[in-house]
């Protein structure tokens, strides 16, 4: 499966240096050079991950960091020539996938920090997902004892009654709420 990258980068040796990284492996790297540029192309394609300079001519990077209508952000590295401890912490707050100073090293190395951050995105989508099933699932119980014509109770290890289902008033024929 070729990745489809977006580089959001103004500096012509930065991207020069990023293109060399990728150029092993299966990704489609397409570049531009400003915020309205991105988001032009962010309205025409979507992609796997975004990689984007902090400060831009247009603005600055965390502008991408919007949720979107599953209530994740968007899939954005961001990047800094400036080591900014607080910009970072912000920005990993924010919902970046990872904020990382521009050195050669580093601009070499954004493969293998693309792939750790998809991995993390991965698994976040994944817990979202297995949050929703067990809401789901925990609605669906609900119903159904709640819905039941039979006296369901729910007690703890110390004997205490801590649920009682609507149907038990019925068949004891009083009110439930001393029980629990």
């Amino acid at each position: 499966m070729t990745l489809q990258i977006l580089l959001i980068e103004d500096n012509p040796d930065h991207i020069e240096l990023v293109q060399r990284a990728f150029e092993q492996g299966n990704h489609l790297l397409v570049v531009v050079a400003s915020l309205a540029e991105a988001r032009q192309r962010l309205d025409e394609q979507s992609f796997d991950l975004i990689i984007c300079d902090l400060l831009l001519p247009d603005g600055r990077g965390d502008e991408l960091l919007v949720t979107d209508a599953d209530g994740l952000t968007l899939p954005v590295v961001l990047m800094t020539g400036y080591g900014d401890e607080r910009a970072a912490v912000s920005a990993l707050k924010a919902g970046a996938l990872d904020y990382v100073a521009k050195t050669p090293a580093t601009l070499l190395d954004l493969p293998r920090i693309a792939e750790r951050a998809l991995r993390e995105r991965r698994l976040i989508i994944e817990r979202q997902q297995a949050e929703q099933a067990l809401r789901r699932s925990e609605r669906l119980f609900r119903a159904m004892i709640e819905r039941s014509s039979d006296a369901i109770s729910i007690v703890d290890r110390d004997g205490f009654i801590r649920y009682t289902s609507p149907s038990t008033q019925t068949l004891l024929g009083h009110p439930t709420e001393g029980f629990l």
